[in-house]
């Protein structure tokens, strides 16, 4: 098992590899919430990450009917996601990892929120919304 953690540390969890790879969201809930221009989020199958310290440091913050996301009472730090409509999957928040996983980014989601100053230069695909 692998592990992560917030940034004071005191929410920390295990998971277990694979992650899956990863889609830049530009949407403006994502942007908002992580407080950068895109977060990058992997999913893991729920049996494979568990809290392993500070669970009751958790706070919730329901961002839409069925999602879910959870953050570090203490220092703020988002901490993972998780969607009602794919319940057997967490979503990780990769800066959280105190680990390299073994990912790949694959695309741009949500593009048609991208901010202006936000370039996009690489030849990655881009799609404007995304349901998945």
């Amino acid at each position: 098992m692998k592990s992560g953690s917030c940034h004071c540390r005191k929410v920390s969890f295990e998971v277990e590899e694979p992650l899956s790879n990863v889609y830049k969201c530009y949407c403006e809930t994502c942007r908002k919430l992580s407080g950068s221009a895109f977060p990058l989020v992997a999913r893991v199958r729920k049996t494979n990450f568990r809290i392993a310290k500070g669970e009751d440091a958790l706070y919730i913050y329901e961002s839409k009917p069925g999602k879910n996301r959870y953050y570090c009472k203490r220092c703020c730090s988002p901490i993972y996601v998780t969607v009602e409509s794919q319940p057997e999957f967490e979503r990780i928040r990769m800066g959280v990892l105190d680990f390299e996983p073994n990912i790949k980014t694959v695309g741009h989601i949500w593009v048609s929120e991208k901010p202006g100053w936000q370039e996009i230069t690489d030849s990655l695909p881009k799609f404007s919304e995304w349901n998945a």
